[in-house]
């Protein structure tokens, strides 16, 4: 998870404190991430059914060994599955 930083950063983006996810605020042209479709700004809600709040929780889960994963985002205001 080196490639992904993921603090919100209230003085680049309005965030609706009702919004719990982790916030991608930057990544690195040739992160795997960038190759997958995510963009910064984005805010990842859930993988696999599991809500992500904390950095914490997207390394446990990139730990597991799926090799498929259902993530839900929040990409300017619209959801994605």
């Amino acid at each position: 998870m080196s490639n992904i930083s993921a603090k919100p950063s209230p003085t680049n983006w309005w965030l609706d404190p009702s919004i719990e996810g982790v916030v991608i605020i930057g990544l690195e042209d040739d992160a795997p991430a960038v190759g997958v479709g995510f963009r910064k700004g984005d805010v990842i809600l859930n993988v696999n059914n599991k809500r992500m709040l904390t950095t914490g929780d997207l390394e446990r889960i990139a730990r597991e060994p799926s090799r498929l994963w259902r993530i839900t985002v929040l990409r300017e205001g619209n959801r994605f599955p």
